[in-house]
């Protein structure tokens, strides 16, 4: 059974007060899809009455998967600073649903109420859309073991939620299972100390990787994994030597800090976003500035890393505003014990790939194949055209939430129709696997 479930929960009202639905997604332990998802019409009412209705049924429905721990997100910023104390409740209409909603709180070991921006609610938005939907007292409730809907993920770029016709549910990407088997590794974060004879690879879902080296070195490749739900809770917080930031967008890079502080890991990073950390009160000594073009060497020498090209935009959304981060960028990681490799993070498929190639020599590529904001499953097949040495490739950035159309599936047949001879491995989040 479960032990802690994070639950996404919104509500709509179409007038406010009027036409009313609400939308809950439940995920728990190391799920990559939803355990529960409901869209639910209600009577009319006021949109935050709608949101403390979507509350309530979310922490039901925690209670019914008989979990100890619970976090609800929502894009409610009054609801959850009401629930917290910082805003006190004076709305006739809200006072027994907060009431209600502490009451069912105070029934887990460990409960709280966290408000995200709309991006990182984007599936939750779109059942309440659903709710808005439907007949009056209908409701629509699919469990695990029917279709699924992916949580979000792209809070910098997510467009606003269409709602679905009624009668239907939201059509998303669905993750694809392994096509090609990996070797097993161990199912747990690995130590600090490995004693590894391979490099040990774990994707944690959308496009971060977690990468473990013979010698024991711990890489992270962008710092997505308490913020995103699709990275399994035993991962939220892994070992970590250095952590390597592509680019400023918040899933990305929206983690770090707490990363940072929790495993007092260095930073790599082009200069802007060193200089944020650092600025935020990072210990310089912790900072690796870069620019594309330049390489260190960490860990004693024992690692090498060069930060190449990426062609995306980057920046960073804080409560003050949207701020620049330089460019973004790709690392290549060398190291005696280790296979060459290419993190593309997010970008395009661009000529001078072949640069990169023909200077680093990569055996094993992270590719973005979502579509829409990074490079899909043909731009990606096309790329390995400029990577001849690339012998293994590993899809990312996909299935992360609806508008990443691209998937593994279509980027094997890709490969396939444009005669791209490499093995393509496509792990579940969370599970570690070797090359």
């Amino acid at each position: 059974m479960a032990k802690h479930a994070l639950v996404h929960t919104d509500g709509a009202s179409k007038g406010n007060p009027g036409r009313a639905g609400i939308g809950v997604v439940v995920y728990t332990d190391n799920e990559l899809v939803p355990a529960v998802k409901l869209a639910e019409r209600l009577p009319d009412c006021t949109n935050n009455v709608a949101e403390y209705t979507a509350l309530l049924r979310g922490l039901d429905i925690a209670a019914e998967l008989g979990v100890e721990t619970v976090e609800v997100r929502t894009d409610s910023e009054l609801m959850a600073k009401q629930i917290a104390g910082s805003y006190s409740v004076k709305a006739p209409d809200l006072i027994p649903l907060y009431n209600a909603a502490r009451q069912k709180l105070r029934g887990f070991r460990s409960g709280k109420v966290t408000h995200v921006r709309r991006g990182f609610n984007a599936v939750a938005d779109e059942l309440a859309n659903v709710g808005v939907s439907l007949g009056l007292g209908q409701s629509k409730r699919i469990d695990a073991d029917g279709p699924t809907t992916e949580p979000p993920a792209h809070p910098v770029h997510t467009p606003a939620p269409q709602a679905a016709p009624a009668g239907e549910t939201p059509v998303v990407a669905k993750p694809q299972p392994v096509v090609t088997a990996a070797k097993s590794a161990p199912a747990t974060p690995a130590p600090l100390a490995s004693t590894l004879s391979e490099t040990a690879f774990t994707w944690l879902g959308h496009g971060t990787v977690h990468i473990t080296t013979p010698g024991g070195i711990n890489i992270l490749l962008d710092a997505f994994t308490e913020s995103n739900p699709a990275c399994p809770q035993t991962w939220h917080t892994p070992p970590i030597d250095y952590l390597c930031i592509t680019h400023g967008h918040n899933d990305h890079m929206h983690d770090a800090k707490m990363l940072q502080e929790h495993s007092s890991c260095t930073i790599v990073a082009i200069a802007e976003i060193t200089d944020y950390y650092g600025n935020l009160g990072v210990s310089w000594d912790k900072l690796e500035a870069m620019n594309r073009g330049g390489t260190i060497k960490v860990a004693g020498g024992a690692l090498s890393i060069t930060m190449v090209t990426a062609v995306h935009s980057s920046t960073f959304e804080t409560p003050s505003g949207t701020l620049p981060m330089g460019e973004a960028a790709g690392f290549i990681l060398r190291g005696a014990d280790i296979p060459t490799i290419y993190f593309a993070g997010d970008t395009n498929v661009f000529g001078d790939m072949k640069i990169i190639n023909d200077l680093y020599e990569p055996e094993i590529a992270f590719l973005p194949i979502g579509d829409r904001f990074t490079m899909g499953p043909r731009e990606a097949a096309y790329a390995l055209s400029f990577l001849p040495s690339v012998t293994t490739v590993i899809p990312m950035h996909y299935a992360t939430f609806s508008a990443l159309s691209g998937t593994p599936g279509a980027f094997r047949q890709e490969c396939a129709d444009q005669e791209r001879d490499v093995r393509i491995i496509v792990p579940s989040a969370g599970e570690p696997f070797t090359v």
